[in-house]
């Protein structure tokens, strides 16, 4: 196992909605277990919020954009990397909370430009589903995603793809793949991103030597809207890989799981 972080300059980029009250234990959680060199980045996806007082947590590491609409979670990732100037890219959800230093992640493959971390809830058991095969028709059609989803029982395992709420990738990989596909508003542009990343010869890893506590719920809380935006971008993501008459087929299917 080798370090792939060893020296290297990390972005932190964190996408804020209305999510201010949870963003001070985030930054701090960085800036206490970092070690090496860092900057964090944040985006407010035009929330109205002001998040001057956040930025004084530590001024010299701290880089806050405030967008001018909320195009989704993928096109702020795509704003900030535009101000990152960091080897890698590590993307956190405002509502989460570093537990250990990035810096000394290892890895199996010396060759690794992808690899999630492992996010564990309020009780710090492992939160499912943030990982997995790539989707397919039928996959969605018979939930055999959801159902062959398992805690992993070896460290650091391949996988298709990883949850966006915790992803580092190398940022010149990020920006050879064009960044997250922002038609994506929510949902499966992770998928999409690590889709695009195995086209070009990058395999995904997920580790758990470096958990993320997360808020489960914190950055979206209508249950509703959820499944719509989720269920949408299913649909489109199935478009994108499968043809249009996939999506069209699977609309029914999807109002029936809204009820």
């Amino acid at each position: 196992m080798l370090s792939i972080f060893k020296n290297k300059k990390i972005s932190f980029i964190i996408v804020a909605y209305k999510s201010k009250k949870f963003l001070t234990d985030c930054v701090n959680s960085i800036t206490t277990h970092t070690s090496g060199e860092y900057e964090i980045v944040i985006v407010d996806n035009n929330s109205g919020e002001n998040l001057d007082e956040i930025q004084n947590l530590s001024t010299s590491k701290i880089k806050i954009i405030y967008s001018s609409k909320n195009a989704g979670f993928g096109s702020g990732v795509n704003l900030g990397a535009t101000q990152a100037t960091g080897y890698w890219l590590c993307l956190l959800n405002p509502d989460t909370r570093l537990q250990g230093d990035i810096h000394t992640l290892s890895t199996i493959d010396k060759s690794t430009k992808l690899i999630g971390l492992s996010l564990v809830n309020q009780e710090n058991k492992i939160q499912v589903y943030q990982y997995g095969d790539f989707p397919t028709p039928n996959s969605i059609i018979s939930k055999r995603a959801k159902q062959q989803w398992q805690n992993p029982t070896q460290e650091t395992i391949t996988t298709d793809w990883i949850s966006g709420g915790s992803i580092c990738i190398e940022a010149k990989l990020f920006r050879e793949l064009g960044g997250f596909d922002d038609r994506f508003f929510m949902y499966y542009e992770d998928i999409d991103l690590c889709h695009r990343a195995k086209q070009a010869g990058h395999q995904a890893y997920w580790t758990q030597q470096i958990t993320i506590w997360h808020y489960e719920g914190g950055s979206e809380s209508n249950i509703i809207n959820t499944k719509q935006r989720y269920y949408k971008s299913q649909r489109q993501y199935i478009a994108k890989y499968y043809g249009q008459i996939w999506a069209v087929l699977l609309y029914p299917l999807h109002l029936m799981r809204m009820k």
